[in-house]
């Protein structure tokens, strides 16, 4: 079980503010996760991945990544809503992305991406790799997704 996800706010190292949703299970925490957005902002799929993860015990959070570019971004799945989130992510920089997960409340330990949002990210577990140094990386418990552990 989990309690029911909820938006909360980030402050970036330096100093961006964004938003994040967040969801925990009801008992202790067997670890805690981040979840890295597709393209289409954290929306829906991206809400209830993390209330899946939460119902499997983990703290889970999924930080809003576009919002530097403008806060709330979340589209849908149309060819034109997909180049709209395709434009978004070319706008976004890596860097500041890593500053934006990094802003995740400890102790998150996994990062965790779909298999869009790695192929979006172009290559999330190189990504992992280069900010948080040696990681394991592979599939997590739900088949789809794919974790880097902090």
């Amino acid at each position: 079980m989990f309690q029911m996800g909820r938006s909360i706010a980030l402050i970036a190292a330096d100093g961006h503010h964004l938003a994040a949703y967040q969801a925990m299970p009801t008992g202790l925490p067997r670890g805690a996760v981040v979840v890295i957005q597709e393209i289409f902002g954290v929306n829906d799929h991206i809400r209830k991945v993390a209330d899946g993860l939460a119902t499997d015990g983990y703290s889970v959070i999924a930080p809003a990544l576009f919002a530097r570019i403008r806060a709330g971004i979340e589209i849908g799945y149309s060819r034109a809503k997909t180049q709209e989130g395709f434009g978004y992510k070319t706008a976004s920089r890596t860097d500041k992305a890593l500053l934006d997960i990094e802003a995740s409340p400890p102790p998150a330990r996994l990062v965790v991406s779909d298999a869009v949002g790695t192929v979006t990210w172009r290559g999330w577990p190189a990504c992992c790799r280069a900010c948080f140094g040696p990681v394991c990386c592979g599939p997590l418990r739900r088949r789809r997704y794919f974790a880097c552990c902090r």
